[in-house]
């Protein structure tokens, strides 16, 4: 339940913030909810002209954290019997909040090809249209 309260509260900010993206004021509670909004924010991300390097690192940072994640969840899941010296412990290990990291551990795996394969493509397209040609050992290296 508390993984689908965050995530019920942050598409409401994101709505919040897409509603208010129009609006000019200087009320501090607009600008808030305006650094939620997924217009402004979007278009930030995926602008090509006129970007840094260091625009996508963002992606990068969350490859690495749900690369860590996937290692800590496979340490488990291989060292299970080292961890726990009766069995039916681990059903109360299941249940404490802590562990929910590890439970869902499955899901970084998916987040990181995800995350993998979206940069790949991005950079690939990038280089196809600023040099009209790919250079094939970007592909494979």
């Amino acid at each position: 339940y508390v993984a689908i309260s965050y995530c019920l509260l942050v598409l409401l900010f994101n709505l919040a913030g897409t509603l208010c993206d129009t609006e000019k004021t200087k009320n501090l509670m607009v600008k808030v909810f305006r650094c939620f909004s997924f217009r402004k924010n979007m278009s930030a991300v995926f602008m090509v002209s006129g970007r840094e390097e260091s625009d996508l690192k963002v992606f990068n940072g969350l490859r690495v954290i749900s690369m860590l994640w996937v290692v800590l969840g496979h340490t488990f899941w291989y060292g299970r019997n080292a961890f726990v010296s009766n069995i039916t412990d681990i059903t109360e290990y299941i249940k404490s909040f802590k562990f929910s990291f590890i439970t869902a551990a499955p899901f970084s795996v998916d987040v990181f090809f995800f995350l993998s394969g979206f940069l790949a493509a991005f950079f690939l397209l990038e280089q196809l249209q600023t040099k009209g040609r790919l250079q094939w050992i970007y592909v494979y290296g």
